[in-house]
């Protein structure tokens, strides 16, 4: 019988639950037990015309999560990309540390059985202690979602920079070492540790900011040919560090005195990639984002994806185009995802 309120588009069919151990029916909205029912896109991406429907999602899961526990519904997903599902993961485990438990977010099984392991292998269920309820299958040699902390990160702690470096060097391996390969290993280890080391600039953050909740997250996957690695902070953003330089608005002041049109966080973005000294405190610390463009650069269909403030910028090789784009809403901190291809030994 449906709630008062909701109409029959709200409900799912009738299923087995994984954990609560009986059949029900239920839709977003809903509360089972004593958790709100938040139900997943059928396609879980902030890419291009899918960001708001993201971004309304976690909205959806930290609002809930104000009010008490959370059941993310993956009945309806078809299809996730990793960057996404790199931001849900830090969301789930932010709101964990948050409100101080464990068990404050969970999740069913997808309808579909690659789902349910997909969220497996990064580790979801060992996040929200479902490991003895669904499937967490090693599939080949991936890698579970890699998390540092703020304190970690000022103690020097690599442990999972190593783990990340460890998988790339053994994807690059079974593509079959040769000379390209080798460089392009080491221009995406050397800028990896270059953002992990500056996700959050301490001359930034303020005295309000919960550094309890300051994390790093990295993803990283081989698919066949295939190589891709993403890292996502929620510290304040590139386009606002850029802002409290000096120089800044010299830069982009026309004579009138006025700022530039194109003074846009997407821009600012872009200008970080170019003049990454612009970025930190010191110079010889600001090299991350334009070495990471340069080992794009070296591949043939090298792509890389930057989410920040209310900017995006995408580069790719194989056309020489970089895109710049307005995001409806700001990005909760930073997102740098590569792409490229790896070659093969002739």
């Amino acid at each position: 019988m449906a709630r008062k309120g909701f109409n029959k588009k709200d409900f799912y069919k009738i299923d087995e639950h994984p954990w609560l151990g009986f059949k029900l029916r239920f839709g977003s909205g809903f509360q089972v037990l004593d958790r709100q029912v938040v139900a997943a896109p059928p396609i879980i991406t902030f890419y291009e015309e899918k960001y708001s429907e993201f971004f309304n999602f976690i909205k959806k899961i930290e609002n809930c999560a104000e009010n008490g526990k959370v059941l993310i519904d993956l009945r309806n997903v078809r299809e996730v990309k990793a960057a996404a599902i790199l931001v849900l993961f830090a969301t789930v485990e932010t709101l964990q540390k948050k409100y101080g438990r464990k068990n404050i977010v969970k999740f069913t099984k997808g309808r579909h059985p690659a789902i349910t392991k997909a969220f497996g292998r990064w580790g979801f269920w060992e996040l929200t202690a479902q490991s003895n309820t669904l499937p967490s299958p090693k599939l080949g040699k991936g890698l579970p979602i890699c998390m540092t902390s703020y304190e970690s990160t000022k103690r020097n702690d690599k442990s999972q920079l190593k783990k990340v470096i460890m998988y790339t060097q053994d994807a690059i391996a079974g593509a079959g070492l040769d000379e390209e390969n080798v460089l392009a290993y080491n221009a995406i280890t050397e800028s990896v540790s270059n953002v992990w080391q500056h996700a959050y600039d301490e001359d930034f953050l303020g005295s309000e900011f919960n550094r309890d909740l300051a994390n790093w997250w990295i993803i990283v996957e081989r698919i066949d040919d295939q190589f891709f690695i993403a890292v996502f902070d929620i510290g304040v953003g590139i386009p606002a560090t850029l802002e409290r330089k000096p120089w800044y608005k010299v830069y982009f002041l026309n004579s009138d005195g006025q700022l530039y049109e194109y003074a846009a966080d997407a821009h600012r973005i872009k200008m970080a990639v170019e003049y990454g000294r612009s970025r930190f405190k010191m110079d010889n610390r600001g090299k991350g984002l334009s070495e990471a463009k340069d080992f794009v650069l070296s591949n043939p269909e090298g792509v890389m994806i930057i989410y920040s403030g209310g900017g995006a910028y995408i580069f790719k090789t194989a056309t020489g185009e970089e895109k710049l784009e307005s995001i409806p809403s700001g990005f909760p901190g930073t997102l740098i995802q590569w792409n490229l291809r790896l070659e093969t030994k002739k």
